[in-house]
């Protein structure tokens, strides 16, 4: 179970029996300021991702793909909006695959190469 962060302090004692039920903040305004800057961080990590190439559109098929399999839609078009649906997801892969491999070093990202670079095929071949 996931709780969310405690915002407020919903009742604070001053004396026996006796309540204030004005809620208290519990994040300062330093806190709330580098939040905030970290959503905005993370927004534009997000909008440039989502920017950065012309494919990443394509990324409408996948859904719709599998809600053509799961709903008995024509085999023609389950294949061609999951052949549609493949080619964002495979480039994201190899993104994803040169990004570790500039960080794990030269022998191991040799290897994540030679692994991840071919599990696209490996997809396509068992389905």
């Amino acid at each position: 179970m996931v709780l969310a962060p405690r915002l407020f302090r919903s009742r604070r004692r001053n004396g026996p029996g006796k309540t204030d039920e004005k809620p208290v903040l519990l994040r300062t305004n330093t806190q709330i300021a580098r939040h905030t800057q970290h959503v905005r961080k993370e927004w534009w990590g997000l909008k440039h991702f989502l920017t950065s190439s012309n494919l990443l559109w394509l990324l409408v098929f996948v859904p719709m793909g599998i809600l053509g399999g799961h709903n008995g839609w024509s085999s023609t078009f389950v294949f061609t909006t999951s052949m549609l649906g493949i080619l964002p997801l495979a480039m994201l892969l190899s993104n994803a695959t040169e990004e570790l491999a500039a960080v794990a070093g030269e022998v191991l990202g040799a290897l994540l190469n030679a692994t991840f670079g071919n599990a696209v095929e490996m997809i396509v071949s068992f389905s």
